[in-house]
Parts: C-alpha cells; sequence; structure tokens
C-alpha cells in the first residue's frame, strides 16, 4: 500500500508538472525512462538483485522525488520526508550506531537482520568489562561478509577498529582512524581498548542467518582456511609477547590493550 501510494503520488507529480513546466517534465521523464530502458536492454551484471538494482535507478531518483514533491507541494512534502526520517530505516538504532551500515544486512532494511540467540554470542559482547573501542582481528574489507561483527557491535555498543592480516593494507599512507596494521606494535598504537582475535571468524560468519535476496554464496566458507590460520599465528606470537588473554571461549581470546600499555 505505501509503495502505490509513492507511486500515485509521483505520477499525480509528473502530470501536474506537465501544466505546468512541459520542458521539464519532459526532461525528468526522459532522465527516468533512459535510466530504467538501458538497465531492461543492457542486463548489466547484478540486476536481478535488489539492492544492485536500486543502486542502478538512483540516477533516476532525484527526477521521481521532484514529481512527489511538486505533487505535495511545499508544506506536504517537508512532512512527507520528516515522516520518512521517523518511520523509515533511519529510525532504527541499531543501523544509526553501526560502522557496518554498507553491509547487505543493514542496506536491505526490508528484510529483517540476520541475528543470533543470545546464548551463541560470546559472553565478552554482552558485557564488555569496561567502556572503549574493540578492535577485532583478523578482518577483511569485503562488503559479503562481516555479519557477525555487525551482530557483535549492535550488543555492545562500542566502536570498532579492525586489522586485517594483509600487508596489502598495512601501508602507512592508509592512515584510517578504524584500521591499523594487524601487527602487535599497531594494536598497541590504536585507539581501541581490547583486542578480540577470532579463533574461527568465518564460522562464526557462516552462523548468522543469511536474509537478504541474493544469492548464497560460498565466500566464507572460502576463506575458513585463511582466517583460521591467521588467527592461530597472532595468537601464539601474544601469548609470547604478552602472556595469556583476559578472556577465552570457544569463539575469541581477548587481550586488555590499556593494561599492556600500562605495564
Amino acid at each position: 500500500p505505501l509503495a502505490l501510494l509513492f507511486w500515485g503520488t509521483a505520477l499525480a507529480g509528473l502530470a501536474l508538472l506537465f501544466r505546468r513546466d512541459r520542458p521539464l517534465a519532459l526532461y525528468t521523464l526522459v532522465l527516468v525512462a533512459g535510466n530504467l530502458a538501458g538497465l531492461l536492454l543492457l542486463s548489466p551484471e547484478g540486476i536481478e538483485l535488489p539492492l544492485v538494482f536500486n543502486r542502478y535507478l538512483l540516477l533516476a531518483l532525484p527526477a521521481v522525488l521532484l514529481w512527489v514533491a511538486v505533487a505535495l507541494r511545499p508544506a506536504l512534502a517537508v512532512a512527507f520526508l520528516a515522516l520518512l526520517t521517523l518511520t523509515g530505516p533511519f529510525a532504527d538504532p541499531g543501523l544509526r550506531r553501526s560502522p557496518f551500515v554498507h553491509n547487505d544486512i543493514y542496506m536491505e532494511y526490508c528484510t529483517p537482520r540476520g541475528r543470533l540467540a543470545a546464548g551463541e554470542v560470546p559472553d565478552f559482547y554482552r558485557q564488555p568489562p569496561g567502556a572503549g573501542p574493540l578492535l577485532e582481528y583478523p578482518w577483511m574489507p569485503l562488503w559479503r561478509l562481516n555479519r557477525a561483527l555487525g551482530v557483535y557491535q549492535e550488543l555492545s555498543g562500542q566502536d570498532l577498529v579492525v586489522a586485517s592480516h594483509r600487508p596489502a593494507l598495512w601501508d602507512e599512507r592508509l592512515a584510517f582512524r578504524n584500521m591499523v596494521p594487524g601487527d602487535p606494535e599497531s594494536f598497541l598504537a590504536s585507539r581501541a581498548r581490547y583486542l578480540v582475535v577470532h579463533r574461527d571468524l568465518a564460522r562464526e560468519e557462516i552462523r548468522v542467518p543469511h536474509t537478504a535476496h541474493r544469492p548464497h554464496d560460498d565466500l566464507a566458507e572460502r576463506l575458513e582456511g585463511e582466517l583460521t590460520g591467521e588467527a592461530k599465528v597472532m595468537s601464539r606470537r601474544l601469548k609470547r609477547q604478552w602472556g595469556p588473554p583476559d578472556y577465552a571461549d570457544e569463539w575469541v581470546q581477548v587481550w586488555d590493550l590499556a593494561a599492556i600499555r600500562a605495564r
């Protein structure tokens, strides 16, 4: 019903625009129709996936919103946008606070997000011993991953910093606030309070239900050996340098970076 209401309003606005400013109406109509026709004719990669199809249609969105604004008049248009803000995806506190809003579990907001039962989440994330950013290792810069980290971050409410095990991301020119090289010295130099080493991050990813409207791929499965191997190497190195972790369970090992810095 809401979609029908939106498009009915948009078409009514286009009709009004034809009466008031025919060249502008034709221009916007050609823009929208050309965008859609080009997609249907060229059939670019991923067009069958809602998230990708919506991205391809972004060129037409300003024109369609102009039609809606013409139909609603200025005061109603402002009220309509306010209603969208209050009732749309930005009303979701998980979306507002998450550093993973680019991930499909948040972008496809019409689909319920994948969740884990409370008992499936490491106790550390449910009750962190102290406030402060968490440094997650190992990390992969792939938008199709990070579902598990998104779920954990919602529960902990803490900022996240990530560290990749791949040296290509260790270049000093990549001076990001929330990404550091994957070595102990960089961990300590980061702004994080705790370092979380995931024993088998791929398996954690696989556990989170995949609800997005796209075919399931085996990316996590293909990366499992790499992620698990790097976690084992780092864990042994940290135990030699820093001693045993302050928290450990089946999924993660955690070191208190503030305490290590103080030593």
